[in-house]
């Protein structure tokens, strides 16, 4: 019985929240990518095999569109088998952008891409993101904030404040006493 319940509770799932994600490609190629519905992809890595050249060099691109709807194909990294066989990298590419790599190199080595696809950000509440944003700033709205609670945050900061100043004035003294005892 215990596996039926925990076999109910799996079906309902329906949904991965995280899968990994790869690719390979070889200089000259380029593969698009098919980011499901819903989900962006994260890419994390990548790293260069199959080269042991000192002077060989790998420019991996990719090619998708701007927030601008400008298509662009910036270089995500350059890998260079000796000295930089791989390299970190923290890009998110969305479901509802066409996106392609591709590899430049005049070496035979494969690159590799590694990633994870993730859940999308909801566009549902897309008006609420807007005042979240204002938030996240580290500022605090005063219509956001209690009458009450602003004035006893005023109190707390003015004695914060004259507390300040006076211990700037003893730190002061004491540096001097400090000087005066070195003599």
């Amino acid at each position: 019985a215990a596996r039926n319940a925990s076999s109910e509770s799996h079906e309902g799932a329906g949904t991965m929240s995280v899968a990994f994600w790869s690719m390979e490609l070889s200089p000259g190629e380029e593969k698009e990518v098919n980011i499901p519905d819903g989900y962006v992809l994260n890419v994390q890595g990548a790293t260069v095999a199959g080269d042991s050249s000192k002077n060989s060099m790998y420019l991996v691109k990719a090619e998708t569109t701007s927030i601008d709807n400008e298509p662009i194909k910036p270089v995500i990294a350059v890998l260079r088998p000796v000295a930089c066989d791989q390299t970190a990298m923290q890009l998110v590419f969305g479901y509802d952008v066409p996106t392609k790599f591709a590899v430049e190199s005049s070496a035979s080595g494969k690159v590799y891409l590694t990633g994870y696809y993730q859940p999308a950000p909801d566009d549902d509440d897309d008006d609420d993101d807007d005042d979240d944003d204002d938030d996240d700033d580290g500022e605090i709205d005063e219509e956001d904030v209690p009458a009450n609670l602003k004035d006893a945050l005023r109190a707390q900061m003015m004695a914060r404040m004259r507390a300040g100043d006076d211990d700037d004035d003893d730190d002061d003294d004491d540096d001097d006493d400090d000087d005066d005892d070195d003599d």
